[in-house]
């Protein structure tokens, strides 16, 4: 379905561009409101691709008005798999960002799948040859994709390093593994810091694509001055060819010599080495390793049957308003039937003037001209090798793309930048940072700290971090202590930023609200309901906390009794705690019941444990170790009152009283008439009078008449 924004004139099948539908497009049928067409898309047979899509050239079309639109509309990618059974594995490659790697230096590793696969970590990988360790892999979103930071080996000069993935333990989603290994080209290592390092070599191929009856001259230049060089040092055994006579260059560092390949070979993968352990520099130092040229191509054999392939490069890569650039397209070969109808622009955005050929007819140029009014970073240009020919009638096969391109040719630039404030964390707690991540919509300039506006963040923010993209910076974000505030902010004043074209922002940029927890949990107050415990008594302990706990984090365990702060263990059965509870997470109560045997104790406080202890926000009670209550102290008195009884006279007669006196072990209360057992004393007892402290009672017994 294809829908225009207003009703539009001059569309027909002729403004569909299929070039990446891998399908065929029926009928368009028109709806009566003049925007809307629907079609039929037959997919193509026996392919197996995630990246289709099905565009409009606007260009062509008008609205009611007459208006032309711009550019081209396409769709969302869409899968296209009608092989009728997937039984091949995946294959890679392996690319990095920096292939000369020196002190201090790392730099991206890109695993690159020719379609989504599983099963795909670190233990594929084969670091063997590496000169280095791989760090996190981390996946692309199209599940083909893999990238990871390469750390080169500290103290290595060594030319010939290649990084690998084991195929084998790598399936794709029809279950097919991969066969044999992945491998990267070389790269160079050079992380020895001082001049303990031999010489290192590169070498090259005048012509890496050498025929019947053609010679090519060999270069091999070192990074410094070298001695001890000559012939012996040169290792042919995968040249496919002769070298001659070795001239050097003054510069001590260059020698050239013809080099003549074997007949009637054809061998894409051919090398010229150089065996660095015979050659020196100027200090002393020897090579490591060899040095070898990249692959060269022998072919000659007397026919040919191989078509012709090409290389497109543009002289300006970057497009602007007004300009132009020269097209270079360069075969591997003389050719013929090459015109302008073998020119793919579907995905050029400009137009392609008169093709200008070499006499050799391996060379030709044109004048690109973008097209007006377009921002696009993504263009290429193509050239369907199935209609060129070599001079031997050899047709070229698919087809042969330069690089992307960009094309930014809108009149101007009026707009200042904005951005987006990002927290990798938007919920902080005591001790923790977060990353703080500024991103622009175009790269800027003039933006450093004094553009960050902290006035609602409750934090600092440390040093600004740039992206080598020239839009995005991180920094680190430490929050203000002992702050609870749930609506923080971080902005930017973007009237101080200006983009690449010196437009200034305008406003602000603001973060989303983030939460700032950075108060520990404390204890307010603490009551006991009963400070003076007596054997196997209870009474409620009330526990007042700043604010709310977090109910799994405060249990029974964190409770104790202390004297003196010191804990009381088990062996002098200080007394149990039993049913903690509470209602809002702020005042708890517990049960505090004294022992029904043991020890007495006075003077004892009630501890806690916070080390375990959390708010809901998580952050730890305010002391991480023991407190001690030492300002609400209680008594455990388990030891029971004993008595004993004297009479002032042992002998009563007939008129006779005496004085009895009851003295106990310790002060007593509730001490009465009631509790005295008369009941073989013969006699009465007068009221009971205590001393002061309460140890010592007397009274008057009178006996009974007429006993004896």
């Amino acid at each position: 379905t294809i829908r225009f924004n207003e009703p539009v004139t001059n569309f027909d099948a002729s403004d569909i561009v299929l070039t990446d539908a891998n399908g065929t497009l029926g009928t368009l049928t028109a709806n009566a409101d003049g925007k809307t067409w629907t079609a039929t898309f037959t997919p193509t047979a026996n392919v197996n691709d995630t990246t289709n899509t099905i565009s409009v050239n606007l260009a062509g079309l008008t609205d009611t008005a007459g208006n032309a639109g711009i550019d081209t509309a396409t769709s969302a990618n869409y899968t296209v798999n009608t092989r009728s059974a997937d039984t091949t594995g995946p294959t890679a490659t392996i690319t990095l960002a920096d292939s000369a790697l020196t002190v201090g230096e790392t730099t991206t590793v890109t695993i690159r799948f020719n379609e989504p696969v599983t099963n795909f970590d670190a233990s594929d990988i084969v670091l063997t040859d590496a000169n280095g360790t791989l760090g996190t892999l981390t996946a692309n979103a199209d599940g083909k994709t893999w990238t990871a930071t390469f750390t080169p080996t500290a103290n290595v000069n060594d030319t010939t390093n290649t990084i690998s993935v084991n195929l084998t333990g790598v399936t794709d989603t029809a279950g097919n593994a991969g066969v044999s290994t992945a491998t990267s080209n070389n790269y160079i290592v050079n992380t020895r810091s001082a001049d303990t390092t031999g010489p290192t070599a590169t070498v090259t191929l005048a012509d890496t694509a050498l025929t019947v009856g053609e010679t090519t001259t060999v270069t091999i230049r070192f990074n410094e001055p070298v001695t001890n060089f000559d012939a012996s040092d040169i290792v042919l055994t995968d040249a496919n060819g002769t070298l001659g006579t070795l001239t050097a260059n003054a510069d001590g560092k260059t020698w050239t010599a013809t080099f003549t390949p074997t007949a009637n070979v054809n061998d894409a993968t051919n090398t010229i080495s150089v065996n660095l352990t015979g050659v020196t520099d100027t200090a002393g130092n020897a090579g490591v390793s060899t040095a070898s040229s990249a692959n060269y191509t022998v072919d000659t054999r007397p026919a040919d049957t191989t078509g012709p392939t090409a290389t497109i490069t543009l002289a300006d890569s970057a497009l602007t308003v007004g300009e132009t650039t020269t097209v270079t397209i360069r075969f591997n070969e003389p050719v013929t039937n090459f015109d302008a109808s073998d020119i793919v622009l579907t995905d050029a955005n400009g137009t392609l003037g008169t093709l200008t050929p070499t006499a050799d007819r391996t060379v030709w140029t044109a004048t690109f001209t973008p097209t007006a009014n377009v921002n696009d970073t993504t263009n290429t240009i193509s050239v369907n090798l199935t209609g060129v020919t070599d001079d031997a009638g050899n047709a070229g096969v698919s087809t042969a793309s330069s690089a992307n391109y960009t094309v930014n040719t809108r009149p101007a630039d009026t707009t200042g930048p904005t951005a987006t404030i990002t927290l990798a964390d938007s919920a902080l707690t005591v001790g923790e940072t977060t990353t703080v991540t500024i991103r622009f919509n175009e790269p800027v300039t003039n933006f450093d700290a004094s553009d960050i506006i902290l006035t609602d963040a409750n934090g600092t923010l440390g040093t600004l971090t740039a992206n080598a993209d020239g839009k995005t910076w991180t920094a680190t974000f430490t929050p203000t202590a002992n702050v609870e505030d749930s609506s923080n902010t971080i902005g930017v004043n973007l009237a101080g930023v200006t983009d690449a074209a010196g437009t200034a922002g305008t406003g602000s940029a603001s973060s989303a609200n983030y939460s700032i927890d950075t108060k520990r949990p404390l204890v307010n107050s603490i009551t006991i309901a009963d400070t003076k415990l007596c054997a196997g008594e209870s009474t409620t302990v009330t526990l007042t906390f700043s604010e709310a706990l977090n109910r799994d984090s405060f249990t029974l365990n964190n409770l104790c009794i202390t004297r003196d702060f010191l804990l009381l263990t088990n062996l002098t059965n200080p007394g149990t705690f039993s049913n903690l509870r509470t209602t809002d997470g702020i005042t708890w109560q517990f049960t505090l019941t004294a022992p029904t045997s043991g020890t007495s104790s006075t003077g004892n406080n009630l501890g806690m444990s916070g080390g375990s202890m959390t708010d809901i926000a998580g952050n730890a009670g305010g002391v991480r170790g023991l407190i001690v209550f030492d300002d609400v102290p209680f008594d455990i008195d388990l030891v029971r009152p004993t008595a004993t009884i004297t009479l002032a006279d042992s002998a009563l007669t007939v008129g006779e009283t005496t004085t009895v006196t009851f003295t106990f072990s310790e002060p007593v209360t509730g001490f009465t008439r009631e509790d005295i057992v008369l009941t073989d004393a013969n006699g009465t007892l007068s009221t009971l009078t205590p001393n002061a402290n309460r140890t010592v009672w007397t009274a008057t017994f009178t006996p009974t008449a007429n006993v004896n």
